[in-house]
């Protein structure tokens, strides 16, 4: 991601919470930025007193926009082309005990907000961008299944890879708790990427890039789990009476059944706008109107969930 980000690229960051990642991009002086916050400005400098001073920063050069929602963009968005689309730890946030419910899946909700991310900024990339989203790669997160299960519902982009995530190239970047102005210790943390279909990838030959596992059952693998080769039929078969198989398998005939709802859904597809020549969107224009925003279907689903807790990402992470 550095060595993108060292070419004076356009680049789009969604969901940075507190805005300290967008922030931090300042030292590699892109030729364009435009940093995004899923909450209004006076939510998010509530939330995070820091954020004021980065949004101030930001906007003395570039473009800092609150109250976006990385799954229904606005045309001041759509009308623009990006070499780099930056989406650090998503997650849903924590919304209280009170709407928890035995039918809440975590995983498929995270899931779908990040297939309705990939669906809205595939067409705004330029010829050879590309959209980094980084992670844990551990429980919960390794079932979001990055790899695989969203770039098969998108026609223009795909899965290149990926690479350790480096947090020391960002020193400015804070790593806070869901929801909450509080700083807690990096822990490790990949960066998946994403590139158009017909992107050459030269820029990346020689980085540590990870490239994908081609797990198919003919090879020995499980590809639910993305796991294996499994070198006789009796590790096959302890792997299938595992936890982790029998967990993957059930969500995944979940998935399976949501995928259809999620994708006939109003505005799942964004389409890329004309592209206006600039490089800055003045200020009374810099946050999506409520009013103004399309309905949202994942949204209404993950207003009824609340995120486990104990599960939750040790970095400053915000639905999109």
């Amino acid at each position: 991601m550095e060595r993108r980000l060292r070419e004076g690229k356009k680049i789009l960051t969604v969901g940075d919470g507190d805005l300290s990642f967008s922030k931090s991009l300042l030292d590699y002086e892109p030729s364009e930025l435009c940093a995004t916050v899923y909450d209004s400005e006076e939510l998010v400098c509530t939330k995070y007193p820091s954020a004021r001073d980065a949004i101030d920063e930001i906007r003395k050069k570039y473009t800092c926009l609150c109250g976006i929602d990385a799954q229904q963009l606005p045309d001041t968005i759509r009308s623009r082309r990006f070499d780099c689309v930056i989406f650090q730890f998503p997650l849903v946030p924590p919304l209280g005990k009170a709407k928890w419910t035995q039918d809440t899946d975590i995983i498929l909700i995270n899931r779908e907000l990040l297939l309705r991310f990939l669906a809205q900024v595939q067409s705004l990339l330029t010829d050879n961008g590309l959209i980094f989203i980084s992670s844990k790669d551990v429980a919960p997160y390794l079932f979001w299944k990055l790899e695989t299960s969203l770039t098969e519902y998108i026609d223009k982009i795909r899965y290149v890879g990926k690479v350790k995530f480096n947090s020391e190239a960002f020193p400015a970047y804070k790593f806070q708790n869901v929801e909450r102005d509080q700083e807690v210790k990096f822990t490790e943390a990949v960066t998946f990427i994403y590139a158009p279909i017909s992107c050459t990838l030269s820029s990346l030959e020689d980085t540590d890039i990870i490239k994908p596992i081609l797990a198919t059952k003919e090879g020995g693998y499980c590809v639910d789990c993305i796991a294996g080769p499994f070198s006789s039929d009796g590790d096959w078969q302890i792997h299938q009476k595992g936890k982790k198989h029998k967990r993957t398998t059930t969500f995944e005939e979940k998935w399976k059944k949501a995928i259809k709802d999620i994708m006939n859904s109003p505005n799942f597809y964004a389409t890329a706008l004309p592209v206006i020549p600039t490089s800055r969107i003045e200020p009374d224009i810099q946050e999506q109107k409520e009013d103004d925003a399309p309905s949202n279907t994942a949204l209404e689903t993950i207003k009824s969930c609340v995120l486990d807790t104990s599960c939750s990402s040790p970095k400053r992470i915000r639905i999109q």
